[in-house]
């Protein structure tokens, strides 16, 4: 692969650490939990991956990341 071609991987690694994150605080707290830092992680995770559904021309993601971003503000 390509540098170019991690872009969209890192995004999803980050996107999917986001769940982590929220496993994590809601086994910490004893309920499910969304701290900021969730959110903080998933604004993050889909920034990166709408730059990747630019980079690649996909309508579909490029809709997907821009409802996720206005969802998760």
């Amino acid at each position: 692969m390509i540098i170019e071609d991690w872009i969209g991987v890192l995004g999803g690694a980050i996107f999917y650490l986001s769940w982590v994150v929220q496993v994590w605080e809601t086994k910490k707290y004893g309920k499910p939990t969304f701290t900021s830092k969730f959110f903080w992680i998933r604004i993050i995770a889909s920034l990166i991956l709408l730059v990747e559904a630019i980079r690649v021309k996909s309508i579909g993601f490029f809709l997907v990341y821009i409802g996720t971003i206005i969802m998760m503000g």
